[in-house]
């Protein structure tokens, strides 16, 4: 699952938290959410992973995962950057993991 936001092309804004919470009905299951900034400087676009948040197989038990990354600190111009958010529960989404909540907190002129 992607979605792209450049956060309605506000001119600056601060990508601060990625936050994602997760029910786990499976041992066997494993999460990987990856937050992507996409910058452009004059032709060039670079592409940067600023959060991952994986879990793994050998580490999961049933229950419910609360997996954070904050303080990142990472300075977007939306009229020409953005970010997506990439989610890969597994090995069967649809069976392993259920209740799936994902925010990505952002600071656009000096507030939440």
């Amino acid at each position: 699952m992607c979605a792209f936001e450049q956060l309605n092309d506000t001119p600056t804004f601060t990508i601060d938290t990625l936050d994602v919470t997760a029910e786990c009905t499976n041992t066997a299951g494993w999460f990987s959410a990856h937050l992507y900034t996409l910058t452009v400087t004059g032709d060039t676009c670079v592409i940067a992973d600023v959060a991952p948040a994986v879990l793994t197989a050998a580490n999961s038990i049933v229950g419910i995962y609360r997996l954070r990354r904050g303080n990142l600190a990472t300075k977007v111009y939306g009229t020409s950057d953005g970010f997506w958010l990439d989610i890969d529960p597994g090995p069967d989404a649809n069976t392993y993991w259920s209740n799936i909540n994902t925010k990505v907190w952002c600071i656009v002129g000096g507030h939440f």
